[in-house]
């Protein structure tokens, strides 16, 4: 997407070489990935529209409550809403200071509030870490002489052979009755005892 306000009227060869500069900044401004999901999405949305016989640019905010309403068959709310932006940044772009997608329009907002009731908005995370295996894995780092201690109200990790010369394996039978025991600088209780 090229914005067509910077290239209107003729220039300078130094207001020239401002505009390229610019278009720069423009560009640097999004990840090569945030311009690609635009790209597509206007791409997707360029397609509906030509499959019905309707403009895309200029899109009028019916067109894109059609189109929003359509995707809604197979697409997630928060997909929906990136769609609108790319809509939006395509229109800015093109040099259109009203854009059709713009939930401030009334057939919009009222269909974007409809799938968001219909579909729902929230967001599919991961599952947590249970207790049991984070034991797995700090239990190998408990035997290795790490050892917990506070910074800024957090307990950090750090490798007690970094930096202090003492050699590996010293001190690790202490290493192991302390992690057993569950005493370690932050106090923090012991990785072997109950929990979920």
């Amino acid at each position: 997407m090229q914005d067509q306000s910077i290239t209107q009227g003729t220039h300078t060869h130094g207001l020239e070489d401002l505009i390229e500069k610019t278009r720069g900044y423009i560009h640097a401004g999004k990840a090569p990935a945030t311009l690609r999901a635009y790209r597509s999405d206007f791409e997707d949305f360029t397609k509906f529209c030509k499959g019905h016989n309707l403009a895309h640019l200029p899109a009028t905010p019916t067109t894109v409550a059609l189109y929003i309403a359509d995707r809604a068959g197979f697409l997630r709310s928060a997909t929906i809403t990136r769609r609108l932006t790319s809509i939006t940044k395509a229109h800015q772009a093109a040099g259109f200071e009203e854009s059709p997608s713009s939930s401030h329009h009334f057939v919009v907002g009222e269909t974007l509030k409809g799938i968001r009731c219909s579909i729902g908005t929230a967001q599919e995370g991961r599952a947590p870490l249970l207790t049991s295996v984070w034991r797995q894995l700090l239990f190998p780092v408990a035997l290795t002489r790490h050892y917990c201690y506070r910074a800024g109200g957090r307990c950090l990790i750090e490798n007690a052979t970094e930096g202090n010369g003492t050699s590996e394996g010293e001190n690790e039978e202490t290493d192991q009755a302390d992690y057993a025991s569950g005493s370690d600088v932050c106090n923090q209780p012991a990785l072997s005892g109950g929990g979920s």
